[in-house]
């Protein structure tokens, strides 16, 4: 796509939509699958996963917050380790 242009085709308006809407179902597919990985990781070392600490995992959208947990989860000894933002 040159930068800049504005396709006004409908077909070509209809197809650049549907793009969109695809990775945003990929985005929203990934970030399930993320969280859902992290409560099993957590649940599976042995943590106990208190309901709201579950919601705020579920309600996270940031994909990169949710892979710094991931990556804290196989290390922390606590999940305040878990979820403390660095200084």
């Amino acid at each position: 796509m040159i930068k800049g242009y504005v396709f006004t085709s409908p077909f070509a308006v209809e197809l650049i939509q549907q793009g969109r809407d695809e990775g945003l179902k990929l985005r929203d597919k990934g970030i399930k699958l993320a969280t859902r990985s992290l409560i099993n990781m957590l649940r599976i070392r042995g943590f106990d996963v208190p309901e709201q600490t579950r919601q705020r995992i579920l309600a996270e959208r940031d994909i990169e917050r949710i892979e710094q947990w991931l990556e804290r989860a196989v290390t922390a000894t606590n999940l305040a380790e878990v979820f403390e933002e660095p200084n």
